[in-house]
């Protein structure tokens, strides 16, 4: 796996999230990104908690793919409930 592909990867990602948490008029303090032993770890912070979400690295590496860009909506959308739940 190439490091530049995933660090692309993710930053697509994240851009997906920070437009998704605009748009829920959710304020976040910081986005970033971990390795975890098996899964890529996407964590937000906002005044109100903190919430997670997993990636696999196919989910980085392969966002051309329509399954993983379904995927990987499902994942943001459920963060971003998680996090529309923390906000009450």
């Amino acid at each position: 796996m190439s490091n530049k592909a995933l660090t692309a990867g993710a930053e697509h990602i994240s851009q997906q999230l920070i437009h998704h948490l605009n748009k829920n008029n959710i304020p976040f303090e910081h986005v970033s990104w971990t390795n975890g032993k098996h899964h890529y770890v996407l964590t937000v912070k906002t005044p109100f908690g903190t919430r997670f979400a997993r990636f696999a690295p196919i989910n980085l590496l392969e966002q051309q793919d329509p399954m993983t860009q379904h995927v990987n909506s499902f994942v943001i959308n459920e963060l971003i409930n998680k996090l529309k739940n923390l906000k009450g």
